[in-house]
């Protein structure tokens, strides 16, 4: 497009205008099809850009929420392993049970 522009200037210069309209409106219309093509990339890339800021926000909420996660996985797992097996924990339950009767009662031979 410079080119074209100063091959016009030149002409210009030299007092060459004969035959040049067709190149000049030629050289009009393409400035004119550059500037479209101008607006609309810089129209694409302000888009392109608030979706990657999107993205990135996006990205760092999932990654609390993936942190939030593992600390629930990990209280939940060493909750379990401290009351191990509910089981286990009902037979001790009853064991202390039939203990504290058998000590009410004065049973057992105490």
């Amino acid at each position: 497009m410079a080119a074209a522009t100063a091959l016009s200037n030149a002409c210009d210069s030299a007092n060459i205008t004969e035959g040049l309209d067709p190149i000049k409106m030629l050289s009009q219309e393409v400035a004119n099809r550059w500037q479209v093509m101008t607006t609309v990339v810089e129209q694409k890339k302000n888009v392109i850009d608030s979706v990657q800021q999107q993205l990135k926000q996006y990205e760092d909420s999932l990654e609390k929420i993936k942190h939030l996660l593992n600390r629930a996985e990990t209280t939940l797992v060493s909750q379990s392993a401290t009351g191990a097996d509910v089981n286990k924990a009902k037979v001790n339950r009853d064991t202390l049970k039939v203990s504290g009767c058998t000590l009410c009662t004065g049973g057992g031979g105490l």
